[in-house]
């Protein structure tokens, strides 16, 4: 018993997915897998690794275990998934989706054109609209809310909030960093804290 609750404790054999631990463990053993494959690491994004394959750069990033390969040539990209799914497989099967453009991390990669690459964002930005609450409805003249010098006397409980205003910062900063420096606004963490 913990707090007047029933408790029960287990230990696990694996790592659970979606966990923080499972997440680090996974990059440990991709980075020292790809490591063994003659692939480098990027010192600037550890999630980056690149190797030199048919005299062209093949590159491969990812964001906890969901990858990116690209290379010139599609039997190289085909090769490295190969590898891939036979040190993977016992894991769970790989999604493989191949062409010219990629939703990723809730960007829409646009790879049609020879001499550029688009990346847009725009479902992800109505995603984030449409589940913003009602209480962000409307306009503003700056981030910070008409009510930010206000003593609360009492403190809201999780369960009545709409949308915690952590989620919604995080949302925008994502889609912020993504965007690059010319997409970037000021985020206040109290500008959508419901009144």
């Amino acid at each position: 018993m913990e707090h007047g609750k029933k408790v029960i404790y287990v230990e696990l054999k694996k790592a659970l997915y979606g966990t923080l631990r499972a997440a680090l463990l996974f990059w440990q053993r991709l980075i020292a897998q790809l490591k063994e494959w003659g692939f480098e690491v990027n010192p600037y994004d550890w999630c980056v690794m690149n190797k030199t394959i048919a005299g062209k750069q093949c590159t491969i990033v990812w964001h906890v275990d969901d990858l990116k390969i690209s290379h010139v040539e599609t039997s190289v990209v085909s090769d490295i998934i190969e590898d891939l799914d036979s040190v993977f497989k016992n894991e769970a099967p790989l999604t493989i989706k191949r062409g010219t453009i990629h939703d990723y991390l809730g960007m829409k990669l646009d790879f049609r054109s020879q001499e550029k690459a688009k990346i847009l964002m725009v479902d992800y930005i109505q995603w984030m609209i449409d589940d913003f609450p009602p209480v962000m409805d409307g306009k503003a003249a700056t981030p910070e809310p008409n009510h930010l010098f206000e003593v609360k006397l009492r403190t809201q409980s999780n369960s009545t909030r709409l949308l915690h205003p952590s989620f919604i910062i995080m949302s925008l900063s994502y889609f912020s960093c993504a965007k690059g420096q010319d997409q970037t606004f000021k985020l206040s963490s109290h500008s959508c804290a419901p009144k």
